[in-house]
């Protein structure tokens, strides 16, 4: 929520006027003559001032403005919004950096009063985290969807994360994405401070997710619930995982066993919610991501321009 002129500290006021100057064609070095204050000063004050929201920097991309590739993914998957983005660099963290910003704008659209919001953990839902902004809605709630796949505390924090930025409430699971066997994920189902959750997240309007690719979480599989000859499947017919539940081309599950061991959202629980946004990019992931759009898990997207390209010519193939 923007800050009303009483909010203002000096430091903000002083950011401000910082940022008019120099945006009006000031150097930093003159800025500071004008303000009094130091060079390293200016530059922090910049600084500053674009996180606190103050300045707005617009670079016009066309590949992000892509309407041809927008229109074909929206018609082909029935999508009700796509944002494409380009990252500067090619490298994981400019594509995080990219999609999260892209999403964060996309989610303060989506949310209305009394929305329950379920995400699940993962890097790119951090870095989401970290461009949003307090929502103007009332009475939000976060919850967890899933098990994740980043070591328990991790997933808590990134939960929590989300939730801070939002302005929300923040529910999250005290659990892993995968348990020995299906008695012990009916039990831990069952017990008073989980229960709740998991009836949260059904209930939940909106779900923000990512997918991953096997490749890449199968140092996160706990040898003792996957087996050999469970990865050598997964190997052979995996495309990647949406909220733990590893799918194939057709986006069914590879292995009933370990779904079923799995906690946490079920795929057709998943398609059934109201807003399903997919925030996800990268060559590694584009089998999964089509897979996902594919088979109606998602009815939002955001995504790199390059994956886009690779995603529409899959559904040629």
């Amino acid at each position: 929520m923007a800050p009303t002129p009483e909010d203002l500290t000096e430091r903000d006021i002083l950011a401000l006027d910082a940022a008019k100057l120099y945006y009006s064609g000031k150097t930093q070095a003159e800025v500071a003559h004008d303000l009094h204050i130091s060079r390293p000063t200016v530059s922090k004050l910049l600084g500053y001032a674009q996180r606190q929201g103050f300045v707005r920097i617009s670079v016009i991309d066309p590949r992000d403005q892509s309407k041809d590739v927008i229109a074909k993914l929206k018609q082909r998957y029935d999508l009700i919004e796509v944002v494409l983005v380009c990252p500067p660099l090619p490298t994981r963290e400019s594509l995080w950096n990219s999609l999260g910003s892209a999403a964060a704008h996309m989610i303060s659209d989506m949310v209305r009063d009394g929305d329950v919001i379920g995400i699940h953990p993962s890097q790119t839902m951090s870095t989401v985290a970290e461009y949003l902004q307090p929502s103007r809605r009332k009475n939000l709630r976060v919850v967890q969807l899933a098990g994740g796949l980043l070591p328990d505390q991790d997933n808590q924090q990134v939960v929590a994360r989300f939730a801070s930025s939002l302005g929300a409430m923040c529910h999250t699971l005290p659990i892993p994405a995968f348990v020995h066997s299906v008695a012990v994920r009916n039990r831990l189902a069952r017990e008073e401070h989980v229960r709740p959750i998991l009836a949260l997240g059904t209930r939940a309007r909106i779900a923000i997710f990512t997918v991953g690719s096997f490749e890449a979480n199968l140092p996160a599989l706990p040898a003792a619930i996957f087996s050999r000859s469970d990865i050598a499947v997964l190997r052979k017919r995996a495309v990647g995982d949406i909220c733990g539940r590893f799918i194939d081309t057709h986006g069914r599950v590879c292995i009933p066993d370990i779904n079923n061991k799995t906690f946490g959202i079920s795929l057709p629980d998943l398609r059934r919610k109201e807003q399903k946004l997919l925030v996800a990019g990268g060559e590694d992931k584009t089998h999964a991501i089509f897979a996902c759009l594919e088979n109606g898990y998602a009815n939002r997207a955001v995504i790199d321009y390059q994956t886009a390209h690779a995603v529409l010519q899959l559904g040629h193939d």
